[in-house]
């Protein structure tokens, strides 16, 4: 065994060695997880992983998850991975056991083939970028002096570089700061945990976000928005100070060190660099952060949303700001005109471009990512200010610097979530929950005028909320917090189960904006999972004259409609004064335990947030109301729709092609988009494979002008009944992402009859969707046949536009 090991040893210094010469520096590391082996979750990536030493860099940790091994299997492997001359830490707590090992200069495949049967998954650790991009001057935002709001009693958490302790805008001169132990006492800092990093830092970003949320001080000129709230702060610095170093299970290993402490507010300026996004999938690394919300229910997670939406455009957010229970925060411009003069006379910013004019008032921020996640879903949430932003310097004594990303965007919304936990507080909500939280920051945000620059160098103006680059908008705490304001948090009402409802009726006060908005704490998925939701509420507002759902607006098949991917939703319209509006909270889809939820209404209401008694006549009229906009007819009991529609409200549109065999001809549906849906039943009882192409008309985006769509569809198909997200047997997700038209292509062997089902993701923008010339029912294995779909595909594809690339999606079970 000894000689085995010196073998070993041997041979990992000279892999260590390929590694440190072949490996170029970075400015940014990045984490990311992978799951893999005989036995473990596999995780797709692993087939690059495992023929590739160079995937696991030296300062890599491997997570290696064995819950519910016991000590002396946990023992007998740490010992094997010791001889593989890795660096062995064993973790055992109340849910987690795991090994943690590090130095480990053996291939992917050697160490995942040491893998005992007990071992669930094992997760290769990389560090963390910090989203901030660039300094310049610029002044911080309003710390809300005159709505008497210091963040006075608040305490939040907040992972970071470090912080210059000694720096004005935090400094005690009575107490001084001793780390990794309870300050009671300091104005600043009630812990400093050092265990996970040093006690310095190392490039200023943690300082300079610190001082957004806290800083103040007689000699500091620029206090942060929540200047009285104290902190609880997680080193988690790197040597090099050019990355963080995360704990290998947030849930367990960082996030409580603020929550033990009383921290219910917790900021996070990081995340994966772009290096490692891959599929910007629901990763165990984004998991962790949905857990860690779940488990405690009043800890509310903030994160930047990353700086990538310059190079990467869409789907520019990764993990961990995916998650569904945090708030992700892009970066708006500050607004202010000074910054042009300094901006171009310090050469910070190509001057007289299109991504310079992200700087006028009401514009994001040039370089602020963009969403939505890979199934949908909104991100990022909101936006704040974020380009550029000054705040204290670290190593100055008492200077302040300017920097720009949406690291500072982050710690400007934790500032803000602190003055309003103070606020409601006030108004008698001693510990409002994290979904109570969300529903206010996204409810009282605001929608954007200024310009969104897009990848191709050149900008339009932002479209109306929600949308996937600001979210829901533009935070606003001022309107949020004095606007009428009525709430009920997830212990004011009882839990919704599948198919029950709560309504709520308000009267209105005045004319004005009404903003009203659900959230609900969503469990976690699984890693991996196509879709993140797990559990899905509806809500649905209705005044006299219209119904709204929520994200989705009104109009026909508004019931058909209903958002199945977000925790969030808002409904927001302008009202008159007297008017009667009515509030539906529904629970739509709940396979677990009852949901909780919050809700939230901002505008010129009157009377508290109190259960109208269950009367089916209150959603009767909402549901009367949306069938006879469009595509029913009420007929005193249901809605009866007309031929090519189905659906609760008649707005599922459904072609039933049973009787056909071996063409559709060609489907237009014109005005397709928003959450639109349409359904194809193709009978294929005879054939083994089933082909036909799909397309759209080459729509401008009022997104991106200069990308040619911005069509965002998704397939889902069954061989039982209509899909839906949580009921398909196949599914591909973007099917326009790289071209205007595709060719779908389903495995329907031994299938009677195939469900096939086109939901569009593109909220405002409208495209004329075609499906099928021709549908080809025949044998995938003749060539004759393939050529002729190809054929087909080809002339198709002319018809809608000659500059298209086919794309093929396989759809196989």
């Amino acid at each position: 065994m000894l000689l085995k090991a010196i073998i070993l040893c041997l041979i990992a210094v000279v892999c260590a060695e390929s590694l440190v010469t072949s490996e170029s520096p970075t400015s940014a590391a990045a984490r990311h997880r992978m799951s893999a082996g005989q036995g473990i979750y596999t995780d797709p990536i692993l087939q690059s992983l495992t023929s590739n030493v160079e995937a696991v860099k030296p300062n890599d940790v491997i997570h290696i998850r064995a819950d519910g091994a016991s000590r002396t299997q946990l023992a007998d492997l740490a010992d094997k991975l010791e001889t593989m001359c890795c660096n062995v830490e064993v973790i055992q707590g109340d849910r987690v056991t795991a090994i943690d090992v590090s130095s480990c200069f053996v291939d992917s495949a050697t160490l995942l083939g040491a893998m005992p049967p007990f071992v669930k998954s094992v997760a290769v650790v990389h560090e963390v970028a910090l989203h901030n991009i660039f300094i310049d001057d610029i002044i911080a935002g309003d710390t809300f002096d005159s709505m008497g709001l210091d963040g006075s009693g608040q305490l939040f958490a907040m992972g970071d570089s470090g912080v210059d302790v000694a720096h004005c805008a935090f400094a005690d001169s009575d107490v001084q700061v001793e780390f990794n132990s309870v300050m009671n006492d300091h104005r600043t800092f009630k812990y400093y945990y050092t265990g996970l990093g040093n006690d310095e830092d190392n490039n200023g970003h943690g300082t300079h976000v610190m001082g957004t949320i806290t800083g103040d001080g007689e000699a500091f000129t620029r206090p942060g928005i929540a200047p009285k709230s104290r902190a609880i702060f997680v080193d988690l610095s790197t040597s090099t100070g050019s990355g963080l170093s995360i704990p290998t299970d947030m849930s367990q290993q960082y996030f409580p060190l603020g929550y033990e402490q009383g921290a219910r507010v917790f900021s996070n300026s990081w995340g994966m660099s772009s290096e490692y996004y891959s599929t910007r999938r629901y990763d165990s690394f984004t998991k962790e952060v949905d857990e860690a919300a779940y488990d405690n229910q009043d800890l509310l997670i903030i994160f930047s949303a990353g700086n990538d939406g310059d190079t990467i455009g869409r789907y520019s957010i990764g993990p961990p700001a995916l998650a569904k229970n945090c708030i992700a925060v892009g970066a708006a411009s500050s607004g202010y005109e000074e910054w042009t003069d300094i901006c171009c006379a310090q050469g910070l910013c190509a001057c007289n471009t299109a991504k310079d004019l992200s700087r006028s008032e009401g514009s994001l921020a040039y370089f602020s990512s963009q969403g939505p996640t890979i199934e949908g879903r909104i991100k990022p949430d909101i936006v704040a200010p974020g380009f550029v932003v000054q705040s204290a310097e670290a190593g100055s004594g008492c200077g302040t610097e300017w920097m720009a990303g949406t690291s500072m965007a982050a710690p400007a919304v934790t500032g803000l979530a602190l003055l309003m936990r103070q606020r409601l507080e006030e108004l008698g909500v001693d510990s409002p929950s994290s979904a109570l939280m969300r529903s206010l920051l996204i409810g009282g945000a605001q929608d954007m005028e200024g310009v969104l620059w897009n990848t191709n160098d050149a900008y339009t103006t932002i479209t109306a909320t929600p949308n996937f680059a600001v979210g829901w908008g533009r935070v606003d705490g001022p309107a949020t917090l004095t606007a009428g304001l009525r709430l009920s948090d997830t212990s004011d009402h009882g839990a919704l189960e599948e198919g029950s409802r709560h309504s709520y009726t308000l009267k209105t006060t005045d004319s004005g904006r009404l903003s009203i908005t659900l959230s609900w704490t969503d469990q976690p998925a699984p890693a991996d999972a196509v879709y993140a939701l797990v559990q899905d509420l509806d809500l649905v507002v209705e005044t006299s004259e219209t119904v709204y759902g929520g994200n989705v607006g009104s109009g026909a098949g508004l019931f058909d409609r209903l958002d199945r991917v977000n925790n969030n939703e808002r409904v927001v319209f302008d009202v008159e004064a007297g008017e009667t509006v009515i509030v539906h909270i529904m629970g739509a889809f709940i396979p677990a335990e009852a949901q909780s939820y919050a809700l939230s209404v901002v505008g010129p209401v009157d009377g508290d947030l109190t259960l109208t008694p269950d009367d089916d006549s209150s959603l009767t009229g909402a549901l009367k109301k949306a069938c006879d906009t469009d595509h029913g007819e009420w007929n005193g009991a249901k809605c009866v729709c007309e031929a090519g529609y189905s659906g609760i409200s008649c707005g599922h549109e459904f072609i039933d092609q049973a009787a056909v065999s071996g063409t559709l001809g060609t489907q237009s549906h014109a005005g397709f988009g928003g959450s639109d849906t349409v359904t194809y039943k193709i009978d294929c009882s005879a054939e083994e494979m089933l082909n036909f192409p799909i397309a759209h008309d080459p729509l401008q985006s009022s997104f991106f002008p200069q990308v040619l769509s911005w069509a965002r569809v998704d397939i889902l198909y069954s061989f039982s009944d209509v899909p839906t997200l949580i009921s398909f047997d196949g599914w591909s997700l973007d099917v326009f992402a790289a071209s205007d038209e595709a060719t779908v292509t389903i495995d329907t062997s031994g299938q009677d009859v195939v469900y096939v089902q086109f939901v569009s993701r593109t909220f405002d923008d409208m495209m004329t969707l075609y499906v099928g010339e021709e549908v080809n029912l025949g044998d995938d294995d003749d060539s004759d046949d393939d050529e002729s779909s190809q054929d087909e595909d080809k002339a198709f594809g002319s018809f809608i536009t000659s500059a298209a690339v086919a794309l093929m999606i396989c759809l196989v079970m």
